[in-house]
Formats: C-alpha cells, structure tokens, sequence
C-alpha cells in the first residue's frame, strides 16, 4: 500500500511541484524529447531537416543545466516571477542564438565547441553552491546529493525505459511477430526515459535552496570508496610517476607525449578521492593525504610543463595540445590555491572551469583560432626553411625535401583542411584558379588521396604527401585500389580461375590439379603451371609500375578495366584482375610489392 500510494500520490505531487520551480528547464527537455520522436519517426524528413532538428535537439539538452541555475539564481535571491522569467528567456535567447551558428552537418571545430559549452552548462550548475554557503563542507554536501539524485535518476530511468521495451517486445512476440516498426515505440520510450523522466527527477529532488545547506547524506559508502580504493590507487600511481621523473632527470631522455595525459589523470583522480575524504580526514592515512596530496603534485606539475612544452615547440598548438595547456594551468592554480588558501573551498574548480570553457569557445584568444594561427604559423616556417614560398605565396619545390619535412607539412596543411578549409589559408595560396575556389572543411582526413586539397598543393608544389601512419623507415608507400568491389564479368574461354593474395603460405591449385598457381616469398613473381610446368611469369612490381603511371589522377579507387592487366606468351594467356596492391617506392619508382589481393584468369595454349 506504501508503495501504491508513493507513485499515485507522491511522484504526481513532486512531479507538479519540480515544474512549478523550474518550468522553463522542464519545456526545454519536454522540447529536445518532441525533437528526438520526430527524428525517429518521420523518415520521410530531408537530409537538411534532421541535422536542423538534431542540433536543436542537442542545444535544448545540453543548456538544461544552465537554464536551472538561473531558476536556482531567482529562487535564492528572491526575483519575482517577471524578473525570474525575463532572465529565463534572456539565457534561451542566448542558446537559440548559439543554434543559429551552428551548421547543418557538424565539423570537427563545432563539435569539439559543443563539447566545451556542455561543460560550461554542467560546471555552471555545479557551482551554484556558492551562493549557498562559503564552507567546504557544504559544496563538499551539495555535490555529493546531486551526484547520488543524479545516479538514482539514470537508475529510475533505466527501470522504466526496460519496462515498457520488454512489454512492447513481448507484445510483439506473442501477438505481432511482423510488428517490424516496434524499434520506433522502444527508441521513443529511451528518448522519453532519459530525455525527459532523468532531468525532471533530478530537478524535483533539488531541496529549496534555503534548506540547500542544511543537506545530509550517508558519508559510509563515499569514505570506504575513497579510503581503501581511491587513496591507495593514487598513492601508487604517485609513486610510479615519480620514478619515471627520476628516469627522466638521470637519463635526461624527453618524455614521451602521453606522460602529460597520465599526470593529468592521477591529479583528476587524487581530487575525486581529496573531495570524497574531507569530513572523515580527521586522523590516519586520510588526515595526510588531505593534508600533503598538493604538496606532492608539484614536482609532477614542473614534469607536466616540461612535456606540454616538448610537444608544442615540435607541432605546434592544435585543440588537443590548447586543451592540455588550460588543463596544466588549471592543475598549477589549484595546486597553489590548495597550498596557500586557508579556506581551500572546493568550489573554486567549478567555478574556474566554467569561466574558463565559456572564454576559450569564442573570439581570437579562444582554442580555435589561437590552433589556427598556431599551424599557419608552422607551415609559413616551413615554407620559409625550404625555399617554398616567394613573395607572400606558395612556390614549387626546386631541391629535395626531407620525409620528416614533408610529413610535418602534410600534417599541418591536413590540420587546416579538415577544419576550416583551405580558404583560410587563400592569402598565400598560388594564383592557379583551382586553388582559389572556396573549399569547406572536409572532415577527418584519414588517407590523402587526390580527393583532398592537401595532396592537390603538394603535388602542384611537386611534393609527395606522407600518411599519418609512415615512418622514414618503412619508405615512402603507394597503393593501388579498386574502385567497386561488386561482380563483373570476364570473357572466356579459360582453363583455370585463382583467387589470390600475397603474403600466402600455400600455392593455389585448381579442383582437377593440373593447373597451378605460385607467388615468390616477396610478392614479386607470379609463376603459372600446368601439369607442373612452368607456362608463364608475370613480374608483379613491373604491372604495379605501369597501373601506377597510367592511373596517377585517379580519385576514390580506380576503375575495373584499369585494374586489370593482359599477357600472353607462347604457351598461355593470362588476365589479372587487381582488387588492390600496396607497396614502397622511392623517387617515384616501385621498390617493393608489400601485399596484393587479385583474380587470376589462366588459359593454356595447345
């Protein structure tokens, strides 16, 4: 009966009172839900309109948080319902005009500055303890319930989404089996469960905010946590990355690009573990930790520094290294907050990290444009150091350029690519037309192939790209692809049909043995028997040779009929239809045949 009149009485009640408190973050997630149904359900919706409604969707998400805290804001301060929904409408102005900046189809630059103002909207809310008291102890509370509300909401959420999933699937089942559109009703009951049941459970479990500091939990679970896991861990962990500082002192070897990310990480993690212990750290290990952690940090800050300013000084600054930057700041100012503070109020995380994402999201100063000038910096100084460019614009190459240099350009010159386009770099591209013509960003860039502009100026330039994944020791590499994969047809007769891969480890013999297939150990040599003698020999490199030369424009794969290559000798005729081949080259000549995929079409001459 208890439990009855909890859900038909209480959860109503709660539910009526949260939209009173906080309407306006109600509608925005009853909003994204509508959003995310019509992307489900209308199939019929052009390419256009699923990306306009999507981004809503998501703008309507993620500026929740930030919206409830101006509804927390009013609600502390007193502000009348006029003035409580003026600020409310003034802060959705801001996220409609925020979607209004956004392209259709997301690059990499607008998701990474979605990401950043998520964690604004998030950082922000959490830091509305501040108007609440000026203790650590009570930031320390509030964080804590908010946290255990917000678990206990994905919970509730995920009962009732596999509820109504597993009802409609036994309908399904029992009555329906042909029911093909039942993933529509399940999709909309995951958007309804964690779109719009999440965020309201967790606003309707908010306490006003005048009984905000009056909060209680249970401390148990988070001091066990912290004291026998976090703390231990960390401990452990600390002493780890000390030994590898003492490696690189005594060595004085560099350290290697991930050391930053592992010393961010213990620093993240020793925090998590500093917040959880603070009521218990009265006595043991707990007391010292809370007491030296900061203390202990700070050699590994000086390392931190020392690789952060390694990998800038070798590439340059891009989103990941600028992110790293404001990450080691961060890191360094709470460091000597902690140590120099008295009150050591734990808000201040939150607080700086909101102020932060919101400054570095816009304007010259920001992670985008101080990335840009960064790499069009870097590639101005290579053009410079190699005799590139003349007079403000992008010349051909008269001498050698190293492998390492022409790495180090194709990777900046991608960089630029894949985010703004080379229309950001106009000002010193040459006069040729085709360089001139405005081209958006293309993406990731996995592969340069003739597709790209990167690969475009480098061969105008009579340059030679590098992939991302090429080492001056492993050579230069080419590749030879397919265009479509599907069926095709072959005009007989022949005797014998192998498909054939090198490396292999078995010869191929046709069902009746008499008809034989051989590739040499290194992929060169393609031998073709019948009753095991040898009837013809095809040089696999010298093929790859001339496929090459006569298909240097091709983009995204190469045609069929220019994969496929016909002999004949005195004995035998011979057709090889390529599906791929890779390899090594030097100076635009082919070293060595690294591996192949092919069909084989072998007729013996009587």
């Amino acid at each position: 009966m208890k439990i009855t009149k909890y859900f038909i009485q209480n959860v109503p009640d709660a539910g009526k009172k949260a939209f009173k408190r906080f309407y306006m973050p109600i509608i925005f997630s009853i909003v994204a839900t509508i959003f995310s149904i019509i992307l489900i359900y209308d199939s019929k919706l052009g390419l256009g309109k699923i990306y306009q409604i999507g981004n809503m969707m998501m703008v309507l998400f993620a500026g929740i948080p930030l919206i409830s805290f101006i509804f927390l804001l009013a609600e502390k301060f007193n502000f009348s319902q006029k003035i409580k929904c003026i600020s409310g409408i003034a802060v959705t102005a801001l996220i409609i005009l925020y979607y209004f900046t956004l392209p259709e189809k997301f690059q990499i630059t607008d998701t990474i500055r979605f990401i950043i103002l998520s964690f604004f909207s998030a950082l922000t809310f959490l830091s509305f303890p501040i108007f609440i008291s000026k203790e650590k102890e009570t930031t320390r509370k509030i964080w804590l319930f908010i946290f255990l509300k917000t678990a206990f909401a994905e919970i509730a959420s995920l009962s009732l989404f596999a509820g109504l999933s597993l009802a409609v699937t036994a309908v399904k089942m029992l009555f329906f089996p042909d029911w093909y559109e039942s993933y529509r009703i399940i999709s909309s009951f995951a958007a309804i469960s964690f779109g719009l049941v999440t965020p309201w459970i967790i606003l309707a479990s908010l306490p006003n905010t005048e009984k905000m500091s009056e909060i209680e939990i249970t401390e148990k679970p988070f001091t066990l946590i912290s004291k026998y896991v976090l703390v231990p861990a960390v401990i452990f962990y600390l002493i780890i990355l000390y030994i590898y500082f003492g490696k690189v002192i005594i060595l004085g070897k560099l350290p290697e690009g991930i050391v930053s990310v592992l010393i961010l990480s213990f620093c993240g993690i020793g925090i998590m573990a500093y917040i959880l212990i603070l009521e218990e750290a009265v006595k043991g290990v707990t007391k010292i930790f809370t007491k030296y952690f900061f203390f202990s940090v700070t050699g590994l800050i000086v390392l931190l520094w020392y690789a952060v300013s390694v990998r800038i000084k070798s590439y340059g600054i891009t989103e990941n290294r600028y992110l790293l930057i404001i990450f080691s700041l961060f890191l360094t100012g709470w460091t000597l907050y902690f140590i120099i503070s008295k009150r050591k109020n734990i808000i201040i995380i939150t607080v700086t990290g909101a102020i932060t994402a919101i400054l570095i999201s816009f304007g010259p100063l920001g992670i985008f444009e101080t990335s840009f000038r960064s790499q069009q910096s870097r590639i101005i100084e290579i053009l410079e150091k190699n005799s590139l460019i003349k007079n403000g614009q992008i010349i051909k190459a008269e001498k050698e350029i190293t492998f390492e240099t022409r790495k180090e350009l194709t990777s900046a010159l991608s960089y630029i690519e894949e985010r703004w386009g080379f229309k950001r770099l106009s000002s010193i591209l040459p006069q040729e037309e085709v360089f001139h013509q405005i081209q958006e960003p293309k993406g990731r860039i996995y592969s340069y192939g003739n597709n790209t502009d990167t690969e475009k100026l480098m061969k105008w330039m009579n340059l030679k790209t590098v992939q991302k994944w090429e080492t001056k020791q492993s050579g230069e590499t080419f590749r030879l692809y397919r265009k479509y994969l599907s069926n095709y047809t072959v005009e007989g007769p022949f005797n014998a049909m192998f498909s054939i891969s090198c490396p292999t480890y078995d010869k191929e013999e046709s069902k009746e043995n008499f008809y034989k297939a051989e590739i040499s150990n290194e992929c060169q040599i393609l031998s073709m028997y019948f009753e095991n003698e040898k009837k013809a020999e095809v040089d696999i490199l010298k093929v790859a040779q001339e496929l090459k030369k006569n298909n240097e424009n091709a983009e995204n794969g190469i045609p069929i009929e220019k994969m496929t290559y016909k002999t004949s000798t005195k004995t035998a005729d011979i057709t090889i239809i390529f599906e791929n081949i890779y390899g090594n080259e030097k100076d635009n000549r082919l070293e060595k045949i690294t591996n192949f995929k092919a069909d084989i079409f072998f007729t013996v001459k009587k």
